[in-house]
């Protein structure tokens, strides 16, 4: 049986009320329903961009309806998020200048250096993401320190407290996708609950000696309205990736259009580029006023017309040679500056240098430009860590 595993499309439902234990029925509500109220299908819409997977967003008019299926990608989402994430780096923890075995080999065993690339990747997509620390199993570490995105996690910010005051992870998914475990963190317990059936979930209930939640969230540009941060893809940047998607699927049409330019014959025989029309007994169909066939464009003669390199006609039935001619093509090089000036609106607003979206300048950049270009994306990492 195929397992999908996959975490950004998992369902989640909530445990049945009987499993949850009487005073955290309140906060199990209102985790699941800040959690159900739009944030799932915004992270999933962000991922579907990050993975280059978004929907071509066209507005019927320039494109063909047999083309309109066309996939076409544009990287733009990944690579304002992956120009960051690669620039910001764990180091691991140093106290008073001094490092410590004990935690270093924690961090280690932990691969943690793997699981804060991950971590700050995802809060760079979605706006935030955690991590927890729990006891570790058989097998594990003393403490597992475990990470997930804003797909798999919910949290709750009090004003007062300055900090998260609950959080809840899908923990392990069935073979089916389908939510199998979750973990409540708590400041003074940790709820973990595993599904029995699609109906029943069983509820462990520990405390949690440390008295704080363990659960940290990893944010991006948070504010005083947005404590839990906000996502690298913002709404224009998104826009960017929708026109530019539809700029080059309008590119790779005219492309054909280009390569196959559009030709006319005047004055040809009527029989060149038809075929007599047959009815359903496999009979010619007349024309009752001219006593003619009926005939019908035959697309496979008009094709080997087009692709034949000699074309032979006679003269009509005045004695007139036939007039043939051929359509200018568009001139590409209106696509590429529409392109490029795309390329130029997303450059701006995500501080990513024009030269890693894949424009070049024809004109000689100097070291200095070329740093100074590099500029606003260095203080948004800095700022990050």
């Amino acid at each position: 049986m195929l397992q999908k595993n996959s975490y950004s499309t998992t369902s989640l439902p909530m445990p049945n009320e009987e499993s949850i234990p009487v005073n955290c029925r309140e906060i199990l509500h209102d985790l699941f329903d800040t959690w159900h109220s739009g944030i799932i299908p915004r992270n999933r819409r962000l991922t579907q961009y990050y993975e280059m997977k978004n929907d071509i967003k066209d507005f019927g008019i320039a494109i063909p309806p047999q083309l309109s299926r066309v996939n076409e990608v544009v990287g733009w989402a990944a690579k304002a998020v992956d120009v960051r994430a690669v620039r910001s780096h764990f180091d691991g923890f140093v106290f008073d200048g001094y490092k410590d075995n004990e935690l270093n080999a924690l961090v280690a065993q932990n691969k943690m250096y793997r699981l804060v690339s991950h971590a700050t990747r995802s809060c760079l997509v979605h706006g935030c993401s955690a991590m927890t620390v729990m006891k570790g199993g058989v097998g594990q570490p003393a403490a597992k320190v475990r990470a997930f995105s804003a797909n798999q996690c919910c949290m709750l910010h009090g004003k007062d407290a300055d900090d998260i005051v609950a959080g809840i992870v899908l923990a392990d998914v069935d073979r089916e996708n389908r939510a199998s475990r979750y973990v409540v963190h708590l400041p003074d317990r940790v709820l973990t609950f595993t599904r029995v059936d699609s109906a029943h979930w069983t509820c462990v209930d520990a405390r949690n000696p440390v008295g704080s939640i363990l659960m940290v969230p990893i944010v991006h540009a948070p504010d005083l309205d947005r404590p839990l941060g906000r996502s690298v893809l913002t709404p224009e940047l998104l826009s960017v990736i929708d026109k530019a998607v539809r700029d080059v699927l309008r590119m790779d049409v005219g492309a054909e259009f280009f390569t196959a330019p559009q030709r006319y014959a005047l004055g040809v025989a009527d029989d060149l580029f038809s075929k007599p029309l047959k009815g359903d007994d496999g009979k010619e169909v007349i024309d009752e006023e001219t006593g003619e066939p009926v005939l019908v464009t035959d697309e496979a003669k008009k094709l080997r017309a087009y692709l034949g390199s000699l074309w032979a006609f006679t003269r009509d039935e005045n004695g007139d040679i036939p007039q043939v001619g051929q359509f200018p093509a568009g001139d590409a090089d209106n696509f590429i500056r529409v392109y490029e000036n795309d390329a130029q609106r997303f450059s701006g607003a995500a501080n990513v240098p024009l030269a890693q979206l894949g424009v070049l300048s024809n004109n000689y950049t100097s070291s200095d430009a070329l740093g100074a270009a590099n500029d606003p994306l260095i203080l948004d990492v800095k700022e990050l860590n």
